[in-house]
């Protein structure tokens, strides 16, 4: 497999947050049409099937039930149901299974072997479970603009004029 990439190879950690912001903040069918327009050319297949897993998702969130409540009144119905989650289930562990394969293999051309991403994982999870760690803290994100140095500033509508001692503003 491979996974193409159209990030810069130099990233900070402001940026990787400020992309993992964004992502908690998509539903997963954008998340989906975000991977389909960065997945390279062999991964069609693994996209339709993540398509399908979208909405395979919003019928078990919105519809599912409620379109068999005659079916979950009787025995038969609810083992029916029960196989079809059933389904639903190992499709999404299988989505699951190569989504984190390419996750390895991406990380392993960045130079970080498998072992060191489990381990990095299984302490993050850890963390996160204890309730040490939120899985996202935007306030490390900072503002898209920093000063860093000025000797007057002023606010004049929705504009802000600096001026610093190298005469440039």
């Amino acid at each position: 497999m491979r996974c193409s990439s159209r990030f810069s190879a130099r990233q900070n950690f402001w940026d990787y947050d400020a992309r993992l912001a964004e992502s908690f903040q998509s539903t997963f069918g954008a998340l989906v049409t975000k991977f389909a327009e960065l997945a390279a050319p062999e991964h069609t297949r693994l996209t339709d099937q993540l398509a399908k897993a979208v909405d395979d998702r919003n019928d078990l969130a919105h519809h599912y039930f409620w379109d068999r409540v005659a079916q979950f009144c009787s025995s038969e119905g609810r083992a029916q149901m029960i196989t079809e989650l059933n389904w639903m289930m190992f499709r999404f562990e299988y989505l699951d299974q190569e989504l984190a394969g390419l996750t390895r293999e991406y990380t392993k051309r960045k130079g970080i072997s498998a072992e060191a991403l489990e381990s990095s994982t299984a302490d993050h999870l850890k963390e996160l479970l204890a309730g040490l760690m939120e899985p996202h803290n935007p306030q490390r994100v900072p503002n898209p603009v920093e000063i860093v140095a000025a000797y007057e500033w002023r606010v004049v509508g929705k504009w802000i004029y600096v001026a610093c001692s190298t005469g440039r503003n």
